[in-house]
């Protein structure tokens, strides 16, 4: 699913591939990824060319969320989709609720 709103466009999308960053072995592993909790969700925050693109990662299904730098602070929108990831998509150990905060491999920035 691929959703956008916005001038310009945020963009989500579900059911992407796991962040290489979080495979160890990877060229671009690295366990001690940026990441921040909000309203329950963990995220990943990967910097892009124009803006920061955000992965909710202790989830069944990753999402991805791409926010052009034109929205400050850009982590505004994850507030406002926390709660849908939270309701919609079960964590990755098989439970509902919230995330974890923070998982040991991230810095929980």
């Amino acid at each position: 699913m691929t959703a956008a709103w916005g001038d310009p466009a945020i963009i989500l999308r579900c059911g992407v591939p796991e962040p290489t960053m979080l495979k160890p072995g990877s060229a671009n592993y690295n366990p001690s990824a940026d990441a921040t909790f909000l309203n329950g969700v963990s995220w990943l925050i990967e910097k892009t060319g124009d803006g920061y693109k955000f992965t909710a990662y202790q989830r069944a299904v990753y999402v991805e969320v791409d926010v052009p730098a034109a929205y400050q602070p850009e982590t505004n929108a994850l507030v406002d989709l926390s709660q849908a990831v939270i309701d919609t998509i079960p964590r990755n150990d098989g439970t509902t609720g919230a995330d974890v905060a923070p998982l040991p491999t991230a810095s929980g920035s």
